[in-house]
């Protein structure tokens, strides 16, 4: 139908405008989106919450977030992880909380968005509740979650629990054996 295909054409210039991190430009895209009413479906609210994030307008991005009346995994995650590497520790925990309250399933993008958040001393309450989450609710442990747990575990002062999650682990990569090494010569 047309309208899917002007929406896939919206969201693919959306993207551009993010890879460019053109944020005139996509501001300009933006506007044509509301213009024709397509800033509503989820897709192109996605696109371009992702697109103000990497074009460093976490403002903007949380504009458009806050507008959308549905919300996805997608959504929160990318909002979370637009968060977290602005340094927006806080931010980025708070969201998750109300995504978890919303009923939406985090999944393994969203955990590993979220605990570099937590790798703080002052926040690893915060990582061991995510790590609770994770195990209760059954979430995929995949290396790459694993990682961002045993990373959060070591910057936040705690090898023992980092150990014990590369301890357990089935699978490690090389990120697996840095973080354990750095871990260990961080903390003697």
């Amino acid at each position: 139908t047309r309208r899917s295909s002007d929406l896939v054409a919206l969201v693919t210039v959306i993207t551009a405008c993010g890879t460019l991190k053109s944020l005139r430009d996509g501001r300009r895209i933006h506007q044509i989106a509301k213009d024709f009413g397509l800033d509503i479906d989820i897709l192109v609210g996605n696109a371009l919450v992702k697109m103000y994030i990497e074009c460093g307008s976490i403002r903007d991005a949380r504009a458009v977030f806050d507008g959308m009346r549905c919300k996805d995994a997608i959504s929160w995650t990318a909002m979370i992880n637009g968060y977290v590497k602005k340094g927006g520790f806080n931010e980025g925990l708070k969201l998750f909380r109300l995504m978890i309250g919303d009923g939406i399933r985090a999944d393994a993008f969203a955990i590993s968005s979220v605990l570099p958040g937590c790798a703080r001393v002052a926040a690893n309450k915060n990582g061991k509740e995510i790590h609770g989450h994770l195990i209760r609710n059954g979430i995929d442990m995949n290396v790459t979650v694993l990682n961002a747990l045993m990373d959060m575990y070591v910057k936040s002062g705690s090898i023992e629990y980092a150990s014990r999650v590369f301890a357990a682990m089935k699978d490690r990569d090389v990120i697996s054996w840095t973080i354990m090494i750095l871990g260990h010569s961080l903390h003697g």
